[in-house]
């Protein structure tokens, strides 16, 4: 049986880097094929149900929208004049990621009582397909990270800090300040973040609890309706040495996980979809007051590309005929034999 395969040179990839790549081709059987053609694709899409008449109906009314970042469509990486002989061959090819795309991104809402039902998703992905022989082709998908705010310094660490004065005998003012920054500006999805609450504290007063919980912010733009918050985790510290709730706690570990045990979904800022994060923190104190503050979280990624990292080449592609792309993904000579290509089988930098 012909076989065909797809291979890049990593699983997760960035706005803007190179991706560089080899389409394998085994021909067992005689085939009408004579060259191979790539696709690369990405977009984003959203569908809203909202009930009708959620008692007495079925109908549904909903929303959707999807967006075309990526459409390369049947791009020839090489063509013959006749019917590809048997063999095996090794296609490479070299395309590059737009600057201002968002990250990879999948989630959705069950719909109940109160929540309408609703399903998002961005993804980036490859095609490969032989040439008049249709049926051999196979895909491969590609994991784009969010990137960074525009002009976000990633030296500096997300931090809020606020400040409350108490006036006793009219004059003598006695002030805390309380600060909690996040040891990172990038998490993954599925681990845990860490924070630090640091309590500088002038007055008499103790601290007798402290609420930390997960935010998670939702808003569907065509839905012309107000970003949707919901807390996904929570946890109320009460129960430590008063002196050290007085001075503040460090490494404070908040799991990035939803109620049911699964990684939520990374932060992404798309044209319909948009997905942020943020650490709120309350404060108790003696006298019954309480200070809130929230600390916004760059930026949580996905895990990393599963199936590129278990994926396991067979021996033939070891042993390929190097037939080189021509037109739109041409590689160079000279790239085809540096150090991105080194990790791909079948080929080495020299």
């Amino acid at each position: 049986m012909n076989q065909i395969l797809l291979r890049t040179n990593k699983g997760e990839y960035r706005p803007g880097e190179e991706i560089y790549g080899v389409v394998y081709l085994s021909i067992v059987n005689p085939t009408a094929g004579r060259g191979v053609k790539l696709k690369f694709k990405g977009n984003e899409f959203f569908i809203y149900h909202l009930p009708d008449d959620p008692v007495n109906s079925s109908d549904q009314m909903f929303i959707k929208d999807q967006k075309d970042y990526i459409d390369c469509n049947n791009v020839s990486l090489f063509t013959a004049d006749s019917s590809l002989m048997l063999g095996d061959y090794a296609f490479p090819f070299q395309l590059k990621l737009l600057s201002e795309i968002p990250g990879s991104f999948k989630f959705g809402q069950i719909g109940s009582k109160d929540n309408a039902k609703w399903d998002g998703y961005v993804k980036y992905w490859l095609e490969a397909e032989v040439i008049d022989a249709r049926t051999v082709k196979t895909e491969q998908p590609l994991l784009v990270y969010h990137d960074l705010p525009k002009g976000y310094d990633p030296g500096a660490l997300p931090a809020v800090c606020i400040k409350h004065q108490f006036t006793h005998w009219m004059f003598f003012t006695q002030t805390i300040f309380i600060t909690a920054r996040l040891m990172d500006h990038t998490w993954t999805s599925g681990r845990s973040a860490k924070l630090r609450l640091i309590v500088t504290n002038d007055t008499k007063l103790n601290v007798t609890s402290v609420i930390i919980r997960l935010i998670r912010t939702i808003l569907l733009k065509s839905k012309k309706s107000g970003p949707i918050g919901v807390v996904v985790w929570e946890r109320e510290i009460n129960d430590c040495n008063q002196n050290v709730l007085n001075k503040g706690l460090d490494n404070i570990l908040i799991p990035l996980l939803d109620k049911n045990g699964a990684a939520v979904p990374p932060t992404v800022s798309g044209h319909y979809i948009e997905c942020k994060y943020s650490i709120e923190v309350v404060t108790r104190l003696s006298n019954g007051s309480a200070s809130p503050l929230t600390v916004p979280i760059p930026r949580i990624l996905p895990d990393r590309n599963q199936e590129w990292h278990t994926w396991k080449p067979p021996e033939w592609v070891y042993n390929t005929t190097v037939k080189s792309a021509q037109g739109l993904f041409q590689v160079p000579q000279n790239v085809l034999s540096s150090e991105v290509f080194s990790g791909i089988p079948g080929f080495q930098a020299l």
